[in-house]
């Protein structure tokens, strides 16, 4: 990552977030907090406040944020929030009030008199007691006699390490498995196999699947205009197959494609793909299926 040169204040055009987007914070994001709000106020002086938060400061990022002579690099801080503003936002600890995907993960849960009284059907419905304590002690001695078993084992399993990372956090690090021989059994099964499968790829099978049933058409866009882009199934398809892969949209990109572009990619994501969208196109598969 490329660090700007910051001799005092950023320029006054430079934007941040926190001007224009309303955060939420849970108990774990208040580290985050603190270097907005501080941010806020500090961001465009020409000589900040002392005392910049240094919660979310990891150590990979303690050499970048102070200068030689002890000073704060303004830039670097910036980063360095924005990063973890990040992180924050994928784990929920920051969430943003009026969006949809960002939203608070504690929007819709039951609470007041809802709660109390539909507490004993949930609860009995996961073999839960109503009371918390003794279901926390139940898993909490449960975790502990696990964690002592495992223990106990780990001198005697050399392949199992325990080291500390550049952060100053213990890691575990398991050795390379032994490489066990397939029994021919196993390998002329997988062949039989192999002989079954049909010799196409799978984005084709998906498009084949699109065209037979139909699906892309309960993908509509989220401001319910009509208009549809220029092949827009084969957009819908590549998105579908990078969720279902779970290896994101990268590797579906081809520049020389409109339909395969990241801009058009990115765009039929935020603005197709929806709970009820997905419904709707399951509930088409489906019914050819049957």
């Amino acid at each position: 990552m490329c660090l700007p040169r910051s001799g005092g204040a950023l320029p006054q055009r430079a934007p941040f977030p926190s001007r224009h987007i309303r955060f939420g914070f849970s108990p774990a994001g208040k580290g985050v907090a603190a270097s907005l709000d501080w941010l806020q106020l500090n961001l465009h002086r020409r000589k900040p406040e002392d005392g910049a938060p240094q919660e979310i400061v990891a150590k990979a990022w303690q050499r970048h944020i102070t200068r030689e002579d002890g000073s704060l690099d303004m830039g670097a801080y910036v980063f360095c929030t924005l990063d973890a503003l990040r992180s924050a936002l994928r784990r929920r600890d920051v969430f943003v009030s009026t969006s949809w995907r960002c939203a608070a993960p504690r929007i819709g849960l039951l609470n007041g008199e809802e709660w109390l009284s539909a507490r004993p059907i949930i609860c009995r419905s996961l073999g839960l007691t109503i009371d918390a304590k003794t279901t926390l002690d139940a898993l909490s001695g449960e975790l502990d006699a696990t964690w002592q078993a495992v223990a106990v084992r780990l001198p005697d399993k050399p392949a199992i390490q325990l080291s500390e990372n550049t952060e100053g956090k213990t890691e575990l690090s398991l050795g390379a498995l032994d490489k066990l021989e397939e029994p021919n059994l196993l390998l002329q099964l997988r062949a039989a196999v192999a002989d079954l499968m049909q010799r196409v790829d799978l984005p084709e099978i998906i498009l084949e699947i699109a065209v037979r049933t139909g699906f892309a058409e309960a993908f509509t866009h989220v401001s319910e205009r009509s208009a549809r882009a220029d092949n827009l199934v084969t957009s819908l398809c590549a998105v579908l197959l990078g969720g279902a892969c779970n290896t994101g949209l990268e590797p579906l990109i081809r520049n020389v494609d409109q339909a395969l572009r990241r801009d058009r990619l990115s765009w039929v994501s935020q603005n197709y793909f929806r709970d009820n969208t997905l419904s709707a196109a399951n509930a088409l598969v489906a019914a050819l299926a049957n």
